[in-house]
């Protein structure tokens, strides 16, 4: 039972000095830096990433949807645009050459 009390009296002393303390105290700011780095690095990264993947799924629907519009249907321009916005889930805008919506 003496060795539990020396083993609770050397660690009480260990906490009570100013290098461990110092040592301590530098060691959580270092953790905390680190994961501060960290989360900024993957907060950016996924966001490009992220942004990349709706784009490149963007570009792929419009294609498809530009192939269907390959020729146009005569006077039912609208009405294709409302269905194919059902099939793809999206809203289908389409712009004649002269830029008209």
């Amino acid at each position: 039972m003496g060795n539990i009390g020396k083993g609770f009296l050397c660690l009480s002393m260990t906490f009570r000095s100013p290098i461990f303390r110092k040592l301590l105290s530098s060691a959580f700011l270092l953790i905390a830096v680190g994961l501060l780095s960290v989360d900024v690095y993957l907060t950016r990264y996924i966001g490009h990433h992220e942004t990349a993947s709706v784009q490149q799924r963007l570009s792929v629907e419009a294609r498809i949807l530009a192939g269907e519009l390959a020729v146009p249907p005569s006077g039912r321009l609208e009405d294709w645009a409302r269905e194919a916005g059902a099939r793809a889930q999206a809203r289908v805008t389409v712009i004649d050459p002269r830029g008209l919506v």
